[in-house]
């Protein structure tokens, strides 16, 4: 090659520092029904451990798989001389996927009584299980506890053990089927209790080898369980592997004593009657816990009846309760009239006993 051939090669030879290479393309992988499940971290009070007496499982809720990293949630709180959770708050404040469990879960917690502890913290962690691949516990103790909706019936049959005849259609016959007396079992507060019960039918369709496989603890309901399991009767015919849940209510978590009312002045007196009285509704997390608290809110009155200004002067034992009264005073409307200033309202939310009629649960100044 002649040294212009050489020169022209070399001319039409591309710049090695300015080629191009494609970019790698971010692999996302499509979401899946998943299993959302809370795991609590310690639990620290001015910056020492502090040993948990009690504290229910956060409820495994129903979502899907994220490609964007999902953090973990903290709350603040304090400890009272009782040992029971009091101002608990997430920090920061925001809205974290499938999370309304936490404070409820932290609000059932107790701890050793004796001591008054203030600043504490607990970080919950977040492990997202595929439905194929999530544990048969988890999948039990979302199944008993479900706010989300149903399993689908080929995750439902690995609840199951292996080699379970029972699993799938059809489910054996039920000639009778015994329950447990309820009202006679002490409930866990703030925490359904659950049973579940492994059992085999003979031919003649009695139970038989029953014995309890998970549950939430309570040796009452488990012998309950047991019993009930041993009392109910079946089609003809041999099935190994049989399964059946029994489940209570939550126990009453009682709100922390409510300040009484101060003496009203002419400056915070709020006369002013109500046109729309505030519907007290119930925040849905707390009642599926049986949680009781209150909320202490002022708020101004417009001429026309419009509240406004609306704000927490005080609530227990979570700010939920809080927000959820500043709501219901906000749709609410006085009369119309001069107007008002530093009004406040004083909302008890509280869990009603079965056969109770509903009544005011609110004490207005």
């Amino acid at each position: 090659m002649t040294l212009t051939a050489l020169l022209l090669a070399a001319l039409f030879l591309p710049d090695t520092a300015q080629v191009s290479t494609p970019m790698a393309r971010e692999v996302r992988t499509p979401p899946q029904q998943a299993l959302h499940i809370w795991t609590a971290g310690q639990v620290r009070c001015a910056g020492q451990a502090v040993p948990v007496v009690s504290m229910p499982r956060p409820m495994p809720r129903m979502g899907w798989t994220r490609n964007d990293p999902q953090p973990a949630v903290v709350y603040r709180f304090g400890i009272d001389e009782t040992g029971r959770t009091v101002s608990i708050a997430q920090y920061p404040s925001a809205i974290a996927y499938l999370a309304d469990d936490l404070a409820p879960t932290l609000a059932a917690t107790r701890f050793t009584p004796g001591t008054v502890r203030g600043d504490c913290t607990v970080v919950f962690s977040r492990t997202v299980a595929p439905l194929t691949a999530a544990a048969p516990d988890d999948l039990i103790a979302y199944s008993l506890g479900s706010i989300d909706g149903r399993l689908p019936r080929t995750v439902y049959d690995r609840m199951f053990a292996p080699g379970s005849t029972c699993v799938g259609a059809p489910y054996p016959g039920v000639r009778t089927r015994a329950y447990p007396d309820y009202a006679r079992l002490p409930a866990i507060p703030g925490e359904r209790g659950w049973s579940m019960v492994e059992f085999d039918i003979s031919a003649r369709g009695r139970p038989v080898r029953v014995r309890t496989v998970a549950g939430t603890g309570e040796p009452a309901l488990d012998r309950a369980s047991l019993k009930a399991v041993q009392a109910s009767r079946f089609a003809d015919g041999m099935r190994v592997g049989c399964r059946y849940p029994y489940r209570q209510r939550p126990g009453i978590v009682a709100a922390p004593p409510m300040p009484p009312a101060p003496a009203t002045t002419p400056e915070s007196r709020c006369p002013v009657a109500w046109a729309k009285p505030p519907i007290l509704r119930y925040p849905p997390a707390y009642n599926r816990r049986s949680i009781e608290g209150w909320a202490i809110v002022a708020f101004d009155v417009a001429p026309w009846g419009e509240t406004g200004n609306v704000r927490v002067v005080e609530s227990q034992p979570t700010a939920d309760f809080g927000v959820q009264a500043m709501s219901l005073i906000r749709d609410a409307r006085k009369v119309a009239s001069a107007g008002a200033t530093g009004c406040t309202e004083r909302v008890r939310f509280r869990i009603r006993s079965p056969g109770e009629p509903a009544a005011d649960q609110s004490d207005a100044p």
